[in-house]
């Protein structure tokens, strides 16, 4: 698993640009904030994070809503 609190990286199916790893209740992702290292989603449920990673992360990743917030503070127009 790596470092503690640095997730699983081997997720070959997750598509979104911002991902960069995976535990069994939490989701890291790149940060919106410019002094952040990292943005992590974590879930009181694990069944709550893994709808989360099939959902959004590994399928519609334009309508994840901290994608969503990303691209709102990087500016990015649709």
């Amino acid at each position: 698993m790596g470092r503690p609190g640095e997730g699983k990286r081997d997720a070959e199916n997750v598509l979104c640009p911002l991902f960069v790893a995976f535990s069994d209740n939490e989701i890291r992702c790149s940060p919106h904030l410019p002094e952040a290292s990292a943005t992590i989603h974590r879930y009181a449920e694990r069944e709550a994070c893994r709808r989360q990673l099939s959902m959004f992360c590994e399928g519609c990743w334009q309508r994840c809503e901290h994608y969503l917030s990303w691209k709102h503070f990087m500016w990015e127009d649709e």
